[in-house]
């Protein structure tokens, strides 16, 4: 299915612009859209009566405006019978132009649970706007008692490449497995910060525990990592 030259709004209680669920090879490009809550959500089942991986999807050359919720929204529901994936997804030359929600929930907002596999997920050129007190990237495997009946299964190979923010604030980030058997791994960040008069470069670096609280603070933000194997962050803070 392909979606070309769209154009969505909302304004009332929980109205997503395109929620995805278990479906295939699915492209949307050239989209503007501003929703009261997610902007587009992948998802592997889990409700009403939906079954089935979630996979090879194309999001190019679009807008997002979320006022309450995300502008990317993966995986917080399953199904709690099988093990689900939600995988081979890319999202390309995309720009947010606000991020409204005052919680400390993501732009680009993995919540994997009810034995969901989040897996190669590509985000390129995506350039964020200024933030009213919110998150940047979260990243996280759960059992949220709300929506799942079990938890997720993992987070693996994630790519952020020329991921920019230019803002007045440094927005805060996290990564998170749920244990020991249920981790993110592999993920690859560069990201661009323009803040105010700061100037920051850091090489490729690899960790498979908690970053130090100097440097996670320094470089991209990134804090409240854990369970995590292979984590690569290359940042660059640019002052004005």
């Amino acid at each position: 299915m392909s979606i070309r030259n769209a154009v969505s709004f909302s304004s009332k209680k929980w109205d997503d612009g395109y929620d995805i669920f278990c479906s295939s090879n699915v492209t949307l490009n050239d989209e503007f859209i501003r929703t009261n809550d997610d902007d587009i959500a992948f998802y592997g089942g889990g409700k009403s009566g939906f079954t089935g991986d979630c996979k090879n999807m194309t999001v190019t050359n679009s807008t997002f405006i979320p006022d309450l919720a995300h502008s990317f929204h993966i995986g917080v529901y399953g199904d709690q019978n099988i093990d689900t994936q939600i995988r081979d997804i890319t999202v390309a030359n995309a720009d947010i132009c606000d991020q409204s929600r005052t919680t400390d929930q993501g732009c680009i907002y993995f919540t994997v649970g009810d034995r969901v596999r989040a897996a190669n997920f590509k985000f390129n050129n995506v350039r964020d706007q200024d933030f009213k007190a919110a998150a940047f990237i979260t990243m996280a495997v759960v059992y949220n008692g709300t929506y799942n009946y079990n938890a997720g299964c993992a987070i693996d190979s994630v790519f952020y490449t020329n991921v920019s923010y230019t803002g007045s604030g440094t927005p805060y980030s996290s990564i998170n497995g749920n244990d020991a058997t249920r981790k993110a791994t592999n993920v690859f960040i560069t990201i661009y910060y323009q803040i105010t008069s700061v100037f920051y470069e850091y090489g490729m670096l690899k960790r498979k525990r908690p970053l130090p609280n100097q440097l996670s603070t320094a470089l991209t933000n990134v804090g409240c990592l854990k369970n995590i194997e292979s984590l690569e962050l290359f940042s660059i803070f640019v002052a004005r």
